[in-house]
């Protein structure tokens, strides 16, 4: 049994089905990916002078130890500087790079969703619908960076009451102690917190792709399934495994960067060797958070209902209350599933069907509400 059958599908069926379609869909994902990383790549090698200018004042004055006010003051002089000449450049550069990867993850979503439906498509095609959904996954980027900024500021408190903590302590060894734990507590929390909001960024991601949801409604959304009770077993263990498979590749596509650079002397191939590994890294990454939000929406949200509750009947022979075939499969499925789903989707699927049904019935039940009248007809039938 895939996860696409409106059941939750446990972490295990995930990444077996993730796998699965990225194996199908492998050539055509790395090629999204790798129509951005071209001019990512581009935009680095254009901004490495002004990055490293920055990167080395900062250096300067970092590690200058205790000099006189006048080479202190020269070291600010520097810094700011180079900010100012640039700080500009390396900001265009960061946002342009993000704005073309975001492009490129939604392409992926869309390619995938495609996929999952049994309905692929040509990456232009991808991309184009990704142009027309960028501006809701900005906004989607901007509210989770808001968030992340009201999440610091509430461990701020935290981190500063371990300061207080420690400083109390007049013994050496126990305010190191104590500076330790309370290092590794906020620490933790914040590094789960990250990986959290990771997944639930990503999810939004998907959603907007595949459903074309609003943007702040699939924000609302993914948070509420990250965190809801029935999925922390499943999400808990999910978001920091991405985060650690984003931290330990990148690692690894730098040491091996590192090493081609070192034994070469091909100053290229930092950039190139990473922004290759990145293609593949996305590209699975893609995938998972793909069929994991697509098992979300058919499981929490029943969108295959949905969509078979507005598809036009197969056809078959009506029953004596008017009801064909595909009614009745479809009653069926959402009463077997109702208990799955959340009140207000399974609100909205009960009325869509009852809408679909209601015209076809040769009595009227309009003293019924949409859920006692699916019951009625479930318990009639035959």
């Amino acid at each position: 049994m895939t996860p696409n059958v409106g059941r939750s599908a446990t972490l295990g069926e995930i990444l077996e089905r993730a796998f699965a379609i990225f194996g199908q869909r492998w050539p055509a994902l790395c090629a999204i990916f790798a129509l951005a990383a071209i001019p990512s790549v581009l935009l680095q090698v254009a901004v490495e002078p002004s990055f490293v200018r920055l990167i080395d004042a900062a250096n300067a004055l970092f590690t200058a130890g205790s000099v006189d006010a006048a080479g202190r003051a020269r070291l600010l002089a520097d810094i700011n500087a180079a900010f100012a000449t640039a700080g500009g450049p390396v900001l265009a550069d960061l946002l342009a790079q993000y704005a073309v990867l975001l492009l490129a993850q939604t392409a992926a979503f869309r390619d995938l969703s495609c996929a999952l439906a049994g309905a692929p498509q040509p990456i232009a095609a991808s991309y184009r619908e990704a142009v027309r959904r960028w501006p809701a996954q900005v906004l989607v980027s901007i509210a989770f960076v808001v968030l992340s900024w009201v999440l610091a500021l509430g461990l701020l408190p935290f981190a500063a009451g371990g300061v207080v903590l420690e400083v109390a302590f007049t013994s050496q060894a126990t305010a190191a102690i104590v500076g330790l734990i309370v290092t590794a507590i906020v620490g933790g929390i914040s590094l789960f917190a990250i990986a959290l909001g990771y997944l639930a960024w990503l999810t939004a991601m998907a959603a907007v792709t595949a459903g074309d949801a609003p943007a702040l409604a699939a924000v609302r959304a993914a948070l509420k399934r990250t965190l809801e009770a029935p999925a922390r077993r499943r999400t808990f263990v999910l978001a920091p495994l991405l985060v650690a498979a984003n931290w330990s590749w990148s690692l690894a596509v730098a040491a091996l960067a590192g090493g081609a650079v070192a034994a070469t002397h091909a100053g290229a191939l930092a950039f190139a060797i990473p922004a290759l590994g990145g293609v593949a890294l996305d590209a699975l990454r893609s995938a998972v958070i793909a069929v994991y939000a697509g098992n979300v929406r058919l499981s929490r949200e029943g969108a295959d209902l949905l969509l078979a509750a507005a598809a036009p009947s197969a056809g078959g022979p009506p029953g004596d209350d008017g009801l064909d075939p595909d009614d009745r499969a479809l009653i069926a499925a959402f009463l077997e599933r109702r208990a799955t789903f959340d009140a207000a989707a399974g609100t909205e699927i009960a009325a869509r069907i009852a809408a679909r049904v209601r015209p076809k019935l040769r009595a009227s039940f309009h003293y019924l509400d949409d859920v006692a009248l699916l019951e009625h007809l479930d318990r009639s039938r035959g």
